[in-house]
């Protein structure tokens, strides 16, 4: 319950920042990007969420998932795409 709390201004800023599908479960952040022609990592404003982090005091991974791609661990379980 205090996780909630404490990411409740990440989660706001990233629903404003970015116009995508957003979700959360306890400290794993989904955030999905539509697939366009170039690859959703050059799409991806890693720069923007890196200073997110640093002014809300957070430490993050970023993980790529592509379609076809390795699954990766999510929540105790895999993520596929």
């Amino acid at each position: 319950m205090l996780l909630n709390f404490f990411l409740d201004d990440f989660d706001r800023a990233i629903v404003h920042l970015f116009p995508y599908g957003y979700g959360r479960f306890f400290n794993a952040s989904i955030l999905a990007i539509p697939q366009q022609s170039q690859s959703a990592a050059a799409l991806f404003p890693v720069e923007q969420i890196d200073n997110l982090l640093r002014e809300l005091s957070l430490a993050a991974k970023v993980t790529f998932v592509v379609r076809g791609g390795f699954p990766i661990p999510c929540v105790n379980g895999l993520f596929y795409r």
